[in-house]
């Protein structure tokens, strides 16, 4: 898809931030780093502050289990056409390079080795300028199961504490997770992620076929709501394993940053490798141009007002039309639905006014 780059640098700001202390207002401040300063965190500043676009530590969770080593439609490599894990790497090569300033890159294979371990924390840490050393961890061959849930639980733990920068997760599988030892449901009636004799084995490999879906929803509604990192969810999308795609779904809206509804799948489905370039090139655009971040989080109680071109825009919880916070710690917040589509199609002028409890 066209990319937004030469436009975007111009500016290093999209709108203004007007944050009073009731009904208080004034000239804007400079930015961070200039003479003026910048009003302390949790302090409600007497003057508005601009709202600013930081960089993304976007950081991809990447599957790596022996199903990727496939070819698209499902068969043993070894017969001349490239394997979806190469298809994956391809097509990061040719989508993220114009970002490769904008978003701090960073990455997760899972598992690391054999079977369903997984024990380290990030293979890349987030920065800029990390398109190519993302593209060198491809190297690693494909084999393992899908533990997806730990991918995320580890790579929660190994982000950096003291960055001020937004987070989001992008995880791209081609089925469903699992490798839980435990998943809950025997292996004779679980949903099996693989065929259902893989399933059917002692313990355990068999359990660990089994969906596992308590555990993985469970953690992805916590990295989205307890820790402020929303989880994107792209999937290569089987047809004949429609009840795996509706678990991605599932992932995705508790993962806070989902496809809008009446848009088919709620993941970003890839029904085909063109689909998978589609679904990357507008998650880098969502990521880049939806998620802005207020210079200095706003202290506890305070009344915040978001408009769009003078226009108030609503809060949305469900994060479906407006605006919420993403990570409010951190004073980031996402654009949902129109105004995303705004965002990324131009610049309207976004203001949000912070009125402190007296």
């Amino acid at each position: 898809m066209p990319a937004l780059i030469g436009n975007r640098a111009r500016a290093a700001l999209l709108g203004l931030l007007l944050v009073g202390c009731g009904a208080k207002t004034g000239l804007l401040v400079p930015e961070r780093g200039m003479d003026a300063g910048a009003p302390d965190a949790g302090v409600c500043p007497d003057m508005p502050v601009p709202l600013v676009r930081r960089q993304v530590e976007t950081v991809f969770l990447l599957d790596r289990s022996g199903s990727m080593d496939h070819t698209w439609d499902g068969r043993p490599s070894g017969i001349g056409l490239p394997s979806r894990w190469s298809i994956v790497r391809d097509t990061l090569a040719s989508v993220l390079p114009p970002y490769d300033q904008e978003l701090w890159i960073g990455a997760k294979l899972f598992p690391d080795g054999l079977g369903c371990d997984l024990t380290g924390g990030l293979d890349l840490r987030p920065a800029a300028r990390n398109v190519d050393p993302l593209l060198a961890l491809f190297e690693a061959f494909p084999e393992g199961g899908t533990p997806a849930a730990l991918a995320i639980q580890n790579t929660l733990a190994d982000l950096d504490r003291d960055s001020e920068n937004p987070r989001v997760f992008v995880i791209a599988m081609d089925g469903g997770p699992n490798c839980n030892d435990d998943p809950g449901t025997p292996g004779d009636v679980c949903l099996c992620t693989s065929v259902r004799r893989a399933c059917l084995v002692d313990p355990p490999d068999g359990p660990q076929n089994c969906l596992d879906d308590i555990r993985t929803l469970e953690t992805v509604r916590r990295a989205s709501e307890d820790e402020g990192v929303p989880v994107v969810v792209v999937g290569i999308d089987d047809p004949s394993r429609p009840e795996l795609s509706d678990f991605l779904d599932e992932m995705a809206i508790a993962g806070g940053l989902p496809r809008a509804p009446g848009e088919g799948r709620r993941f970003y489905s890839a029904r085909e490798p063109e689909d998978l370039a589609l679904a990357f090139g507008q998650i880098a655009e969502l990521i880049s141009r939806c998620v802005l971040s207020v210079p200095d989080p706003p202290p506890p109680g305070a009344q915040v007002t978001v408009s769009v071109d003078g226009v108030v825009l609503p809060r949305d919880p469900a994060r479906m039309e407006g605006w919420d916070w993403t990570d409010e710690a951190r004073g980031a917040m996402a654009f949902y639905g129109a105004t995303c589509d705004a965002l990324r199609g131009g610049d309207p002028v976004i203001t949000a006014e912070i009125v402190c409890a007296e």
